[in-house]
């Protein structure tokens, strides 16, 4: 084939390490007549035509399977022989290809022209030789047959693009995990449509198997570890999209879901805008299965997300800092989800710019999250201890179970089932991201087990190991506050035995397992691949900031957040807060940058620079929460965040397909500097948060209200009971308040000149955790 042909050229280039000075075309003209030979164009031996040879026969001649010899002709060993099958109407439609090509006609030079070619940036591992998707299947080949009376043009095929992944190493030779480390050439081919993937793969592999062989001990560089492994190319896999994607029975059944809900927003939001709004005018109390249906209004949750009134006493910082992290998530997110269509530096060129550690340690971001969830269950969950008592631990865990699930599930259902069909491309997966479309362990995302169950197979949306990791912290939660709130001495054990078993847990395996400090960064001694399934995704080695952030919610808690503290404690607070916060994110860049550290030194960065971020973090919280965050505090507290912080969540689930859709429909790899990933970030960002909005209209916001109506609020009076106001009025909508009265009760949040503000004293409890959203913590990177 033509594109093989090209790829001849560039392989005698690397292969001729000491070339001798020819003339200007002579080198040209001898690969000329190298690619005629190969087809079967010229005598192998003599250089002329065979006489009586037809076309046929010179195409099976180059491709096809002669025995045990070899394969055409080619010195292809027998015992490789499967891999360069290619059926027969293939081969007569790439014979008329490449005849059409000789005779420069333009059909057959667009086809050629589709085909991927030698870039620039080799050098730099630019690998993916992609050509021209659209160009090619808008090909149509037209084959002249003269005669003596008519002129009459066949079109026996149409332009078919496919990818080919060409290792240059046998890949049978190595090990699974040898496998991981090797790079592979992506190169993109326009072939007849009557050719399958097979067949291409066929092709390919017989046109490199002419590439002569060598071994790795001869090149230096990355290779170095594999010597004496031959040398050699061939088409490792070869993917044809299909031309029509037919709608299989999990599309039909998810579209099917999607237009119920659909269906069902229209009628709640025509019966709360038409009938309650205009006509009633909000004096109908809507009865049970009205309020129902009401869940699902679009008019009356997004004017719930959209409100940026914010209650007074609420931890109103945490807002800001859920915005930025999930931000941070997402700017970190662009780097790995759009990795395969990245051109332009290579990770050993950016490690060495200081900027970029804010990328390669983005993986703290998590951190900061299990630290606001620590905090929240810890502070919240204690406030209605003393206003009921023993809280009610099926309604405890119950919440916590239907506030994630069904829009993770309803997520998780659609994208999926539909994700194949929302684009193409050279980097399109036919059959989407999701290995056999989540059938082996997608259960395993139902019972937030996913991070133990199966860990050796490719994981169901690999990024929402967060939720599992925070659930499983949340199901032992008890075990620490609840001693906490009987005995600060028994309860202060409890959690120093937990922060003590995580962090010599952490250390324990990182030793054992050889890990390194970070996903980048390490020797050669060091397992990256045990990194993320035995340390990063387990809980027993994310606890730290778990139990950091419930260490203040507690003081928060206690001191009701009225704490005085002179100047001097609060500027060495910050100071040291923010010391330890840049050593965290910049402490490995010479780690990074040829100096990894000891096995022993890994070990104990793991166990404690996680602990450290969420102390950090939790200071700033104090600190805003208790009066002494200064201009932190205005800008983390700004009201026109709410909105934003309420989509959180489902900005989370949805934010890496929002990545990958974009990434993968690409049609050229995209050049990467600084610049572009800033420029690309805030596009992505706003899109990002569209579809969010979207998504908790559909599969948030209403079961929510769901909840709200199968669990009815208990009228009570709060005064009897407990001594205290009454509790303030909330919003239907089981995410936030949407109004609350004034109760006139002094708490501890100040304002900026430092005054003391009146807050609501807090409600029952699902209300309670309700109020701050604390699920909205979940994000991943």
């Amino acid at each position: 084939m033509a594109t093989v042909f090209f790829l001849l050229i560039v392989c005698s280039v690397f292969h001729n390490s000491t070339p001798t000075p020819t003339p200007k075309y002579q080198r040209w003209n001898e690969l000329i007549e190298k690619y005629q030979q190969w087809t079967g164009f010229h005598d192998h031996s003599k250089g002329g035509s065979i006489p009586g040879d037809d076309s046929k026969s010179r195409v099976r001649r180059a491709f096809g399977p002669s025995g045990a010899s070899g394969v055409g002709g080619l010195g292809v060993k027998a015992n490789y022989s499967d891999r360069y099958r290619v059926s027969e109407r293939c081969m007569n439609h790439t014979e008329m290809y490449i005849s059409g090509l000789l005779g420069m006609q333009n059909w057959a030079m667009r086809m050629f022209d589709a085909g991927g070619k030698l870039p620039s940036e080799v050098m730099r591992k630019n690998i993916n030789w992609m050509g021209s998707y659209d160009e090619c299947l808008d090909v149509v080949a037209a084959i002249v047959h003269n005669s003596t009376d008519t002129t009459t043009v066949e079109n026996p095929f149409r332009g078919r693009y496919c990818t080919v992944s060409i290792p240059f190493i046998d890949l049978e030779v190595l090990t699974p995990e040898e496998q991981l480390g090797m790079v592979s050439l992506t190169l993109g081919v326009c072939v007849p449509n009557s050719c399958s993937s097979s067949d291409v793969k066929g092709l390919i592999s017989s046109g490199l198997s002419v590439i002569p062989s060598g071994t790795f001990s001869s090149i230096a560089g990355p290779m170095d570890s594999f010597p004496g492994i031959p040398l050699t190319a061939y088409a490792y896999k070869a993917v044809c999209p299909a031309e029509e994607k037919e709608w299989d029975d999990r599309a039909i059944a998810s579209m099917t879901v999607v237009g119920l809900f659909m269906v069902v927003m229209l009628f709640a939001t025509a019966y709360d805008y038409i009938y309650l709004q205009i006509f009633n005018e909000g004096q109908l109390k809507p009865g049970r299965l009205a309020q129902a249906l009401l869940s699902f209004s679009v008019y009356t949750n997004g004017a719930k997300i959209l409100n940026t009134k914010s209650p007074p006493g609420n931890l109103s910082c945490l807002n800001g800092i859920r915005f930025l992290s999930m931000t941070w998530v997402l700017y970190g997110h662009l780097y790995s989800f759009a990795e395969i269509i990245m051109q332009g530096a290579i990770a050993k060129e950016l490690i060495k710019d200081v900027t970029y550690q804010v990328v390669a340690n983005a993986l703290v971001s998590v951190d900061t999250f299990f630290a606001l969830s620590g905090l929240l269950v810890t502070y919240l969950s204690l406030k209605e201890m003393k206003r009921g008592g023993m809280l009610n631990m099926g309604m405890f865990y119950f919440h916590r179970f239907w506030r994630l699930t069904p829009p993770f599930m309803l997520v998780m259902m659609v994208y999926v089932a539909l994700f194949r069909y929302w684009g193409d491309g050279p980097f399109w997966p036919d059959k989407g991201l999701e290995s056999n479309y989540c059938e082996d362990n997608w259960w395993t995302n139902l019972i937030y087990l996913g991070n133990f169950i199966k860990t050796d197979k490719q994981q169901c949306m690999a990024w929402v190991w967060y939720l599992m990791t925070d659930m499983q912290m949340y199901v032992v939660s008890p075990l620490i506050f609840i001693p906490l709130f009987y005995s600060k001495w028994f309860g202060g054990i409890v959690t120093m035995t937990f922060l003590l078993g995580t962090t010599i847990a952490t250390g324990v395996i990182s030793k054992v397992n050889h890990l390194p400090p970070s996903l980048i960064g390490g020797d050669e001694t060091q397992d990256m691949a045990s990194y993320f399934i035995d340390y990063y995704i387990k809980p027993y080695c994310r606890m730290g900031p778990y139990l950091m952030g419930m260490i203040t919610g507690y003081f928060l808690y206690k001191t009701e957040c009225k704490v005085k503290m002179n100047k001097a404690v609060v500027v060495f607070g910050w100071l040291v807060s923010t010391f330890c916060a840049l050593a965290v994110l910049y402490g490995l860049y010479d780690a990074m940058n040829g100096h990894p550290l000891t096995e022993n030194v890994s070990a104990l960065f793991n166990a404690v620079h996680r602990t450290v971020w969420g102390g950090c973090v939790c200071w700033v919280i104090f600190a805003c929460s208790t009066g002494y965050g200064g201009p932190v505090n205005t800008i983390l507290s700004w009201n026109a965040l709410l909105p934003l912080t309420r989509l959180t969540y489902t900005m989370y689930l949805i934010h890496p397909i929002v990545i990958s859709w974009w990434a993968l429909r690409q049609r050229q790899t995209f050049y990467h500097t600084t610049e572009n990933m800033i420029y690309l970030f805030f596009g992505t960002l706003i899109i990002c948060y569209a579809a969010a909005f979207v998504v908790s209209l559909a599969f948030e916001s209403p079961f929510m209200a769901l909840e709200k109506v199968i669990f009815p609020k208990k009228k009570r009076n709060a005064q009897t009971e407990t001594g205290t106001e009454p509790p303030a009025k909330l919003h239907e909508n089981g995410v936030y308040f949407h109004s609350l009265t004034d109760t006139g009760k002094e708490n501890n949040s100040f304002s900026m000149s430092g005054e003391k503000q009146p807050i609501a004293e807090v409600p029952n409890y699902v209300e309670v955790f309700e109020k701050y959203s604390y699920e909205d913590t979940n994000i991943k990177i």
